[in-house]
């Protein structure tokens, strides 16, 4: 086959899934004109390197983090070694759970603000980033994993924030053993993702699949999540920590999600929470907000408008602000 119609042929593909994965999930993917493939497809190279030198002004578009983090391993009982880093060496303890196909590095450009007060503790959840891949992906085992974190790590009770698939986590680490959690931080979260249309729909895409997730794929993906702007350095660190996903766990946290029992998120959390959610999340929405609000008695929840799935990429500056007044101060009873 030509070079020329192998690339035509990979980019037709390339079209036929980023479209299954719009109308599945309904993100909001900005286009001009008719390009949408030209305007969110990018060549494989791209996710060789992670780019994190951001040189823009907008407040997304830092890829940078200030503070060094120690990169550490730890072997968690469930048999797997988990790659974690720690920011700060002073003051009430943060750990970090970050989303579906993402890393640590999903939550760096908040470091530089919240080190300043707090010990920073994020790692890489199973078969995410620079951990070990995994054969199990239930929502249960992602939350004994952050359990043993804690214990073993931590060694005291801690702040837990999670973004997405983190966020679910850490409710049912927060159910399970509320005295290993002091407040809740849940981000683009939910109460659960059981039997999500959207997330169905993406299995299906992730079906056509043999042994590789492409490369335009993974891109597309992490594209579509966020609508505020931020800079091509950033999202581009963002992608290349997606790239180390393999397709099994892609296929299994996917199916972790979306298959856990809808009782599994059942029972009171006593713990206060924040929720930050972003008005044009595509993934979950308004009403899955309100849902999830609902099942938290002691809750102040921040919507932010013109921002996506993922609040703490677009606009960090203003969420590391938010989540500092929070774990500083008494939350107020409230939804917005």
């Amino acid at each position: 086959m030509a070079g020329k119609d192998f690339h035509r042929l990979r980019q037709q593909r390339a079209k036929r899934m980023l479209a299954c994965y719009r109308d599945g999930l309904k993100l909001y993917v900005r286009t001009l004109g008719g390009s949408a493939v030209s305007a969110i497809v990018r060549p494989a190279a791209s996710l060789a390197v992670p780019l994190r030198q951001g040189s823009t002004s907008d407040e997304g578009a830092r890829a940078n983090v200030s503070p060094t983090p120690a990169h550490l391993g730890i072997r968690l009982k469930g048999g797997l070694h988990h790659h974690y880093v720690q920011v700060g060496s002073s003051g009430p303890p943060i750990v970090f759970l970050h989303g579906f196909l993402d890393s640590w590095w999903s939550f760096q450009a908040t470091f530089e603000r919240l080190e300043r007060r707090f010990q920073l503790f994020a790692y890489d959840q199973r078969g995410h980033g620079d951990s070990e891949p995994a054969t199990n992906y239930a929502i249960s085992d992602f939350a004994d994993d952050a359990v043993d974190f804690i214990e073993r790590v931590v060694g005291s009770p801690a702040h837990l924030i999670g973004h997405s698939l983190g966020s679910i986590v850490a409710q049912r680490v927060a159910a399970a053993r509320p005295d290993l959690v002091t407040k809740l931080v849940l981000i683009g979260g939910a109460a659960t993702a059981a039997d999500h249309p959207g997330l169905r729909d993406l299995q299906a895409s992730l079906a056509e699949f043999t042994d590789v997730v492409p490369d335009e794929f993974v891109e597309a993906f992490q594209r579509s999540t966020v609508f505020a702007p931020i800079s091509e350095d950033a999202i581009g660190a963002y992608i290349a920590e997606s790239a180390k996903v393999g397709i099994a766990a892609w296929r299994g946290a996917l199916g972790g999600l979306v298959d856990e029992p809808a009782t599994s998120g059942a029972g009171s959390i006593a713990v206060p929470t924040l929720i930050l959610w972003g008005e044009k999340d595509g993934v979950f929405d308004r009403d899955a907000q309100r849902a999830l609000a609902g099942n938290l008695p002691d809750n102040l929840a921040i919507n932010y408008p013109q921002v996506g799935h993922a609040p703490q990429w677009e606009i960090p500056d203003r969420v590391a602000g938010d989540i500092e007044k929070f774990l500083l101060a008494s939350p107020t009873k409230a939804v917005s």
